[in-house]
């Protein structure tokens, strides 16, 4: 539940991207409906919606008995803004504008808190540590920028299904005006050397006009170099 459309579009598309079930509301009214008709694992409300405050929305769903977690967005960034927003049943706070990755995070961390349980991502030979921004392989941990830890997210939330590019950007660039195919090349080439490092068996393949996706090789340290695919259409990426 965002005020701007656009950002509210990109969030939703983000959180969809990097492995989340989302439903997106465009007011109160929407949000008040699907919150009275689904069971949510957590809410992203921003303070100030279109036709009603986000402050208001909470406090019913608060004196209804729900305690579904409850992250705020809001561009007042004063400590009573947020004081008054964590004492209003809000059980994070996010001022805007934010990185996209920062919200995953408190919102994986919400999620935590309310079921007490986390597993760290993996697939094959790799488990991804999300909190301390690192890939493990064996013994060996390999540290991540946060735009590559969204786009192996990514990758191995789909477990080996191609993940097409835009759904990509869309992970691990909040702001559209800065994804390219170009910085997805780059970031992912970064990527794939750094599971090399590792030394995982995993790579990240690109099957022509599909999209990226993580297989392991027959032989650690084997795998076609671009143009040299192991079928029509795929390639070793980037």
């Amino acid at each position: 539940m965002e005020d701007e459309p656009a950002t509210r579009s990109a969030v939703a598309r983000g959180l969809a991207a990097a492995g989340f079930a989302v439903d997106e509301a465009a007011d109160a009214a929407e949000a008040e409906l699907f919150l009275a008709q689904r069971r949510y694992d957590a809410v992203v409300l921003d303070r100030r919606l279109p036709d009603e405050s986000g402050d208001r929305v909470l406090a019913r769903l608060r004196r209804r008995g729900e305690r579904v977690p409850v992250l705020m967005l809001t561009a007042l960034d004063r400590v009573s803004d947020r004081v008054s927003g964590l004492e209003g049943g809000a059980d994070d706070y996010l001022v805007k504008p934010f990185a996209f990755e920062e919200l995953v995070a408190r919102l994986r961390a919400l999620l935590r808190r309310a079921t007490g349980t986390y597993q760290n991502p993996r697939f094959d030979d790799l488990e991804l540590d999300r909190q301390a921004f690192a890939v493990r392989c064996a013994s060996r941990e390999v540290l991540l920028t946060p735009r590559e830890l969204e786009l192996l997210h990514a990758l191995i939330q789909a477990q080996g299904r191609p993940v097409p590019a835009q759904a990509l950007m869309d992970a691990a660039w909040p702001d559209p005006t800065e994804a390219s195919e170009e910085a997805l090349w780059a970031h992912l080439a970064h990527l794939r050397r750094k599971l090399r490092l590792a030394g995982s068996r995993v790579q990240v393949r690109c099957r022509r006009q599909v999209g990226y996706y993580l297989a392991p090789a027959s032989g650690r340290g084997e795998g076609s170099s671009p143009g040299e695919g192991e079928g029509k259409g795929e390639e070793e990426a980037p």
